[in-house]
């Protein structure tokens, strides 16, 4: 799914800038719409009707807020979020001013976060199922994109001179941390709910589904405008600094938190399994 996102927002860019240079802006609306339009009269028929209990919409949001690990991965989510639709509202205009680039090449350069993320995830995904963790991987995501926001602004104590190699460095380090991070998160929500062993059925993925769009969505929707106001008062670069300090305290420190938490978890369970081998081998010996 991940991938599949991403590869939307590989071409999307791409095929807008292209569009825009042939048509105008009122084409980069116009086309899309009749695509999507077409594609909702065909939806129906696309989709296979699966027969449910009445246990598989049981379900309550108050299950994914009691617990910490989960809510944390979500904020995590919505963080990070929040600074890829920063960058996506703010990108352009610095890539117009400062290198005075066309809308087809500004394209092609919005298109490399979606094509390194959808690249990676499978990849992700691999890793993840041979570790059996997410947690290192979304840590050293939130540390890469912390590194390419630093890079690309660039930051002003980093002492780098903006040029086109610069700031594709950094947004290469920025997409393959976001993808990282993103993709990670939702597993790790998964992976906990696993843990907590809810109740049945299919409510749980569906709460936890809905959970991730509700993440992905306010921080989208808040990043844009608070990105654009930064960017007319501060600039670009200095609005790295924000960037940086939401993924510090709102993304990296909880991920923190969540890896911590999981290794006293494990040493907890650890320490419970030794204790019943031990009683068992009493009870044999008695």
């Amino acid at each position: 799914m991940e991938m599949a996102s991403a590869f939307g927002f590989a071409i999307g860019p791409m095929i807008g800038g292209l569009i825009f240079s042939i048509g105008g802006f009122m084409a980069t609306f116009l086309i899309p719409g009749v695509i999507m339009f077409l594609l909702t009269l065909f939806t129906p028929f696309m989709f296979t009707k699966f027969p449910m209990a009445a246990a598989d919409y049981e379900g309550d949001i108050r299950i994914v807020l009691r617990k910490p690990r989960i809510l944390v991965n979500f904020v995590i989510l919505g963080a990070v979020t929040y600074v890829l639709s920063s960058i996506y509202a703010t990108l352009e205009p610095f890539l117009h001013s400062t290198f005075d680039l066309s809308p087809l090449t500004i394209g092609f350069v919005f298109g490399l976060i979606g094509v390194l993320s959808a690249v990676l995830s499978p990849i992700w995904g691999f890793v993840i199922g041979k570790i059996g963790t997410s947690v290192p991987i979304l840590l050293g995501g939130l540390l890469v994109e912390i590194i390419g926001i630093a890079i690309l602004g660039p930051i002003p104590i980093f002492g780098i001179t903006t040029s086109i190699l610069s700031t594709m460095m950094g947004l290469t380090l920025f997409a393959v941390g976001t993808g990282s991070a993103i993709l990670t998160s939702f597993n790790n929500s998964i992976t906990e709910a696993k843990l907590y062993t809810f109740s049945k059925g299919n409510s749980v993925m569906a709460l936890l589904s809905a959970s991730y769009i509700f993440s992905y969505c306010l921080g989208t929707t808040i990043g844009a405008p608070i990105a654009g106001y930064l960017y007319d008062e501060i600039g670009f670069a200095q609005s790295a600094y924000v960037l940086i300090g939401v993924l510090a305290v709102f993304a990296f420190f909880p991920a923190v938190y969540i890896c911590i938490t999981q290794l006293r978890s494990k040493g907890g369970s650890a320490e419970k399994t030794q204790l019943l081998l031990k009683t068992s081998e009493l009870n044999d010996i008695k």
